[in-house]
């Protein structure tokens, strides 16, 4: 039916009259509008706690990768060190001995660099240490805090993969090397 310019189209005698229902029909639910005000207050609170979660991962991970940085610039030690604490408390000189032990004798960290990280490690409240009596003096123990702990779970995910790089990088500079013609001197 085509309307005339100007014409009221025609009324559906089905169509609700009157101001619109205020609420659902009998025996429906309402959906919650994020207009209202404690859907707004819920929703708020909700996008706020999902934030602290993600700082908290952000600020893990960025602990995780000062330490990371540390390895990879400083070596393995701090690693290492987290490691064998992990698995036992255990004080500097045993840290030592246990890594010549673990490696076959080819590393020897010096007792300055162990005692200087096992400090460090220490103000940033991933060990804590405690005086026992030895049986010539006084030792400290460490042990690892739960942070160390969620510390050394992340590196141990992020590490993996760059030792296996740093392995393959160190085997081909070690044949890049033994083939200098110079070696085959008399």
């Amino acid at each position: 039916m085509v309307q005339a310019k100007g014409s009221q189209p025609p009324i559906d005698p089905q169509a609700p009259t009157g101001p619109p229902a205020k609420g659902p029909p009998h025996g429906e639910s309402r959906e919650t509008s994020l207009l209202e005000s404690d859907a707004i207050k819920n929703e708020i609170a909700r996008i706020e706690a999902e934030g602290r979660a993600k700082v908290a991962q952000l600020k893990d991970l960025a602990e995780a990768g000062e330490l990371l940085n540390e390895v990879l610039s400083r070596g393995f030690l701090p690693l290492f060190v987290l490691h064998l604490i992990s698995l036992q408390p255990r004080h500097g000189n045993e840290i030592i001995r246990e890594i010549q032990v673990r490696t076959e004798g080819l590393w020897e960290p010096s007792s300055g660099g162990v005692y200087s990280l096992l400090k460090k490690l220490e103000k940033r409240g991933w060990i804590e240490g405690e005086w026992e009596e030895g049986e010539t003096r006084q030792k400290r123990t460490y042990k690892l805090t739960s942070d160390g702990r969620s510390i050394l779970a992340a590196l141990l995910e992020i590490v993996p993969p760059r030792v296996a790089a740093t392995h393959r990088a160190l085997e081909l500079v070690a044949l890049d090397i033994l083939s200098n013609p110079l070696l085959d001197r008399p």
